[in-house]
């Protein structure tokens, strides 16, 4: 994950959340811990994550499967309101790899991730240019 995604991540275009606690499954909502299995289809839990502002409460579960990370965001009645993807840039559609590759411009394109937000797929790139790192989008 390029950052902590829970809406702290520049790429996503969230409200930055407050609080923020790392909890183990059994403190998860039971309706969170029942979306699970459904949801990371035998991907390893890295970790959970509990945030709390203004009164919202979300659930972030980082895992990880043959090396790539799947992160999702719950509320807590169990409904995924965001997953982050990691991917390669050659599984990306045609149109959106070219417009990252043009975007990125020579730069080394490190990480592609696919970012599933209200039924919306948008997806960022941690990019390198001479040592600098920054990140792109594209839909």
């Amino acid at each position: 994950m390029f950052s902590r995604l829970v809406f702290t991540s520049a790429l996503s275009g969230c409200a930055v959340f407050g609080a923020e606690k790392s909890i183990t499954q059994a403190d998860l909502p039971a309706a969170v811990r029942n979306a699970l299995p459904a949801n990371t289809d035998g991907a390893e839990i890295k970790n959970i994550v509990k945030e709390t502002s203004k009164g919202k409460t979300v659930y972030e579960v980082e895992t990880i499967r043959n090396g790539l990370t799947r992160d999702f965001i719950f509320s807590a009645t169990g409904v995924v309101l965001e997953i982050e993807q990691q991917v390669t840039l050659e599984s990306l559609p045609a149109a959106s790899r070219s417009a990252l590759e043009a975007k990125a411009r020579g730069a080394k394109i490190e990480k592609v991730e696919a970012l599933t937000k209200g039924g919306k797929v948008t997806y960022d790139a941690a990019i390198d240019r001479n040592g600098k790192k920054s990140e792109i989008t594209a839909r």
